[in-house]
């Protein structure tokens, strides 16, 4: 007889990214890029600027899109 699945939640890569990106410390944002070379082709990378959008509203900061550009660019370049 085989165990029973057990069902193990897991964050979503997009909400990973948006996390660490508001984290924004240097290892976190270390984190993002090597998630992004990973995951990015398969991310939504419009769901995450937008709930990035709404953070900086909410937070009164415009620096959140910014960072993930540029993340985004640098994998391009690579």
């Amino acid at each position: 007889m085989q165990p029973a699945a057990t069902a193990v939640p897991v964050i979503h890569v997009e909400d990973l990214v948006i996390g660490k990106i508001l984290a924004g410390r240097p290892k976190d944002m270390e984190d993002v890029n090597a998630l992004w070379q990973i995951h990015g082709p398969k991310a939504n990378a419009d769901r995450i600027r937008s709930v990035l959008a709404m953070l900086e509203e909410a937070l009164s900061q415009g620096d959140l899109v910014p960072a993930f550009n540029a993340i985004v660019q640098a994998s391009r370049k690579a």
